[in-house]
């Protein structure tokens, strides 16, 4: 189960910021999900929380309001849930006048605010094809991550279904608190709807990184040939029997300490050290 932390609302946040550059001339999902979760404020048992939508019509304007949003979070200690509508793809978001922003151009931001809230930056994403993008954007492990939890469908999906799994998902998260209740609900809608966390991310990543220390057979024979190589151009003394000896040494790496500096780096743990607690689960 995925619990909320302690006096916060969902993965830490206390505010939800709608990131808004649907074209006009499209169906205005943000404005419904704005006036969706506006009209549940009457409820006496849902969270009360701040809601703004944020108009972005072009890459300078979602900058600035990103930008804005940091801000805002280091002023006031207040961690964002982010919610972005938009059209996007694997490459990254079409904002409404047109302009095509990278996910790599928004990484920056998103590092920004993640830092704001202390590694627990929640992102929902509402944008055709983009939570792959966004998540391929989290699977490095050689990078602090830009974001804690990303959710939304994981394929392709009508605006229609779209915003009726995302006003399922804020319905029940806001009423009960609780994210697999919420990701239950906005399943009935759009069955792909997922979350997926930073620390899934990094195992990800580390099993990519796993590929540069070969285990044996041709692999290891060419990583020894490799490092025997680098040795001679360096010139540096060679061992006696150097490719047995190389060998050697690569299966006696301690993996732990790679490992534990991705880790560190990864969850900022020399920024955020009351993240250890959170993250102990993350091991080798």
């Amino acid at each position: 189960m995925v619990s909320l932390m302690t006096a916060r609302f969902a993965y830490g946040a206390d505010m939800i910021e709608i990131i808004d550059s649907v074209p006009e001339d499209h169906s205005q999902t943000a404005r419904h999900l704005e006036e969706h979760i506006q009209d549940l404020r009457y409820e006496p048992s849902v969270v009360q929380i701040p809601l703004t939508r944020r108009r972005v019509e072009t890459a300078p304007d979602l900058y600035a309001q990103l930008s804005q949003v940091a801000s805002t979070a280091v002023e006031k200690n207040l961690w964002p849930l982010l919610h972005i509508e938009a059209h996007g793809d694997k490459d990254g978001l079409q904002l409404a006048k047109g302009d095509v922003v990278k996910w790599a151009d928004l990484q920056p931001y998103f590092l920004a605010l993640n830092k704001a809230t202390r590694n627990h930056l929640f992102i929902m994403m509402a944008a055709c094809k983009g939570f792959h993008g966004i998540k391929a954007m989290l699977d490095p492990a050689d990078h602090a991550a830009s974001l804690r939890l990303l959710g939304g469908p994981a394929e392709e999906t009508p605006a229609g279904r779209l915003e009726d799994a995302m006003k399922g998902f804020y319905s029940s998260l806001l009423r009960t608190g609780n994210l697999d209740d919420a990701i239950s609900t906005a399943q009935q809608s759009e069955k792909t709807f997922r979350l997926y966390p930073a620390e899934a991310a990094f195992m990800k990543g580390w099993s990519k990184a796993l590929e540069q220390f070969p285990a044996g057979g041709k692999a290891l024979q060419e990583k020894a040939e490799q490092i025997i190589t680098m040795m001679r151009t360096a010139d540096l003394p060679l061992p006696e029997h150097p490719h047995a000896k190389t060998k050697q040494a690569i299966r006696q790496l301690d993996l732990n300490i790679p490992f534990q500096a991705y880790r560190r780096k990864f969850f900022m743990l020399d920024l955020f050290p009351e993240l250890e607690a959170e993250i102990s689960g993350v091991k080798l």
